[in-house]
């Protein structure tokens, strides 16, 4: 089971993704989180006062998409 986020607008202060026990800010307007959503415990957070513009797709990933979610990184840019 997969869960996409791809943030649509750069992090503003008081705005929080949070996956197990690492919590991520400072993201810019592109950034991808991907995590199985079905066994991972994880919340996303907005007490800002600015709106949290973020895509999210939800689904069943193949092993090919794993395999090119851990290939990834900051440098690799993705065209959907």
């Amino acid at each position: 089971k997969l869960r996409i986020l791809i943030m649509l607008e750069d992090h503003e202060p008081g705005q929080i993704a949070q996956f197990g026990n690492i919590v991520y800010t400072q993201w810019k307007a592109g950034t991808i989180f991907t995590w199985d959503w079905s066994t991972l415990p994880h919340v996303t957070w907005n007490g800002s006062w600015y709106k949290r513009m973020a895509l999210q797709l939800t689904g069943s990933g193949s092993e090919e998409t794993w395999s090119i979610v851990n290939a990834g990184n900051t440098d690799t840019k993705y065209s959907i």
